[in-house]
């Protein structure tokens, strides 16, 4: 199969399309072949070797937290009738191929498409959890802002909370990114790289619109992942990155 390799760490050209070996699903796994693989920004700091003492690689690894697409094959103990099935799993996501434990993988509701699954993986979760500590919507709704509110997690951020009955308020860079928070349904937003963004937060237009979805904002081919970390460290990204496999 092909896959994304590092081979040492280093900048986004340490990110090699290479001919590996097939993964071959062990007892109680699953192998997936993706259609859509999760990029994230942590992705891009293991890319250049932080974060060893907390996230051990050992070289030459394919990166990547998993993504989204349809059964293969299964390993001893796994009921066949998983073969076929459209799946979310966790695993090296930049590749044709992943082999992940059963106990990882989530089948795709029926009216998801296989890149939506792919986007929602890892940023939904994260939005969840963060959105459980929010204040309650009572008579007055709160307000709440999301920072980096056009990024993955904070996009889908801004959707709950809205959808929750409160108002939020999206922080982020530059006009397209303020856009995007303002269709998901951030009331006020707001450019933090602006001197005294705080103060002025409460002298701007209001705008409500969205519902949850996962704003997919770039895809690149597998062979381009070293684009999608570039694009990713220079907080050009709007929206969710994927590789499209």
């Amino acid at each position: 199969m092909r896959a994304i390799q590092v081979q040492e760490f280093g900048g986004p050209e340490v990110l090699v399309l290479r001919e590996v070996a097939d993964p071959v699903a062990g007892p109680g796994q699953v192998v997936v072949r993706l259609a859509a693989a999760d990029v994230i920004f942590l992705d891009t700091l293991l890319r250049g070797g932080w974060g060893g003492e907390i996230f051990p690689l050992e070289l030459p690894y394919v990166p990547g937290t998993g993504g989204a697409g349809t059964v293969t094959s299964v390993g001893d103990g796994v009921d066949p009738a998983w073969v076929g099935r459209d799946v979310v799993a966790h695993g090296p996501g930049y590749a044709e191929l992943l082999a992940s434990d059963l106990d990882d993988v989530v089948p795709v509701p029926q009216g998801v498409g296989l890149a939506e699954a792919a986007a929602l993986m890892t940023d939904g979760v994260t939005a969840l959890r963060l959105v459980r500590h929010a204040p309650a919507a009572g008579g007055r709704a709160p307000w709440v802002l999301v920072a980096a509110a056009a990024g993955g997690a904070g996009s889908l951020l801004v959707q709950l909370l809205h959808d929750a009955g409160l108002r939020v308020i999206g922080a982020a860079r530059g006009e397209r990114k303020l856009d995007l928070a303002r269709e998901l349904g951030a009331e006020v937003v707001v450019d933090y790289t602006q001197a005294g963004w705080v103060e002025r937060v409460r002298v701007l237009d209001l705008a409500t619109q969205g519902r949850i979805r996962p704003a997919v904002g770039a895809t690149y081919a597998l062979a381009d992942a070293s684009a999608a970390h570039v694009a990713l460290a220079e907080r050009t990204t709007v929206g969710k990155s994927l590789l499209l496999i």
